[in-house]
């Protein structure tokens, strides 16, 4: 039990860091919209679908 306690915590550490990275991205890509590409809309998104924007930003 102490064993998927651990596990789950790594795990949301881990989709919280990803979300930040994906905020991180963002800010890092510019706000030149006219360049953005679909990733980047994804990644918009997924700064308010938390599970999305935390896999997005470890890509």
């Amino acid at each position: 039990m102490k064993t998927l306690s651990i596990g789950m915590s790594v795990l949301g550490i881990a989709a919280v860091i990803g979300w930040i990275m994906n905020v991180w991205k963002i800010i890092d890509t510019g706000f030149v919209l006219a360049s953005w590409g679909g990733l980047q809309v994804a990644r918009v998104i997924g700064v308010f679908v938390a599970p999305l924007g935390a896999v997005l930003g470890w890509f």
